[in-house]
């Protein structure tokens, strides 16, 4: 499977930023920033199984298979600095990845940027959400705002959607690692988010030995949709100061 659908752009790049997207997301949620970053920083979208050109493939509701197939993916990447970006649920899976391959001997991402999750601990917004009969948990995700009207509407988007939904809320409850990671925790969320407060989003502070920055962003759970170009602008700031102080 092809994890890396856009390639590893920007051959020349100084450094990789792997951005993992939400319940249910794919990388097309990342492909315009690409051409938003500068030269010097390859923009890697992550493709999970189930989704967009991965749709025949079955999603993972193990955490522990995941994540091992995606370290070793990214493992021939790493051959240059390089950061995490994940969002919701791919907060959880960069902080996951950055405890496998710094435990398996590989060096830190300079940077971890987790956006509109709460930190490892807290209890999920919605716990058994992935159990719920098909009319409550399509309830839960209107809710949230992040799949489609036409999805939600078409009964037969919903089939396919569906098993990869509840495989990636499956995931929300995994327990993750307690011990802090060395290298800087970024956490943005938005101001109305009520699954991620920038409140539950400080309890990130406790799960680095490095610096830690909270940004706030206005707009809900998906405000990487109306507040893109601002949350670019801020990674690509954060990243280059990581980078200074390497």
């Amino acid at each position: 499977m092809n994890w890396f659908p856009a390639g590893m752009s920007g051959a020349d790049s100084r450094m990789r930023l792997f951005c993992i997207p939400y319940a249910g997301g794919g990388p097309s949620a990342f492909f315009k920033w690409i051409k938003a970053f500068p030269p010097h920083i390859a923009v890697c979208p992550v493709l999970l199984p189930g989704r967009e050109t991965a749709i025949n493939q079955p999603p993972i509701a193990d955490m522990d298979r995941l994540l091992g197939a995606l370290a070793d993916a990214l493992v021939p990447a790493l051959d240059r600095p390089y950061a995490f970006l994940g969002y919701s649920l791919g907060a959880k899976l960069a902080y996951g990845l950055t405890h496998r391959l710094t435990r398996s001997g590989y060096r830190p991402p300079l940077l971890l940027t987790v956006a509109a999750n709460r930190a490892p601990g807290c209890a999920p917004h919605r716990p058994g959400a992935h159990l719920l009969p098909d009319a409550e948990f399509i309830a839960y995700l209107r809710e949230l705002g992040g799949t489609p009207a036409e999805v939600l509407s078409n009964r037969a988007l919903l089939d396919l959607m569906l098993p990869v939904l509840r495989a990636d809320f499956a995931l929300v409850e995994h327990p993750m690692p307690h011990d802090p990671v060395t290298c800087p925790i970024v956490a943005c969320g938005g101001t109305a988010d009520p699954v991620a407060s920038p409140r539950a989003l400080f309890g990130w502070s406790r799960f680095t030995r490095s610096r830690f920055t909270l940004r706030a962003f206005p707009g809900g759970h998906f405000f990487l949709r109306e507040q893109m170009q601002g949350l670019i602008t801020s990674v690509i700031g954060d990243l280059e100061a990581a980078r200074a102080k390497a």
